[in-house]
């Protein structure tokens, strides 16, 4: 799947607005997925690069909603703004 950059970069400006803010749960689990896969990676450790990587699967399910969510027009606040399901972590 091909993110465009900018759209990319605006959510996370968002997601990293609203956790500082103390707002949602989910994103912040999506980011935390996004920064720990990109530093397993560079670390090249294979069970952390698993671990990584799962993580990493989490993050790109979390675009796809966001981006279905986008799609059907919803907008980014109502989307970031909605209730929150409880994620189990590995």
């Amino acid at each position: 799947m091909l993110i465009n950059s900018n759209v990319f970069v605006e959510f996370k400006n968002k997601i990293e607005t609203d956790v500082a803010g103390g707002k949602n749960e989910l994103a912040l689990k999506a980011l935390t997925a996004w920064n720990d896969a990109v530093k397993k990676k560079k670390d090249r450790a294979n069970d952390a690069g698993r671990t990584a990587l799962t993580k990493l699967d989490y993050f790109i399910d979390t675009w796809n909603e966001i981006v279905e969510h986008m799609n059907s027009e919803q907008s980014m606040t109502d989307l970031l703004n909605a209730p929150q399901q409880e994620v189990e972590d590995d």
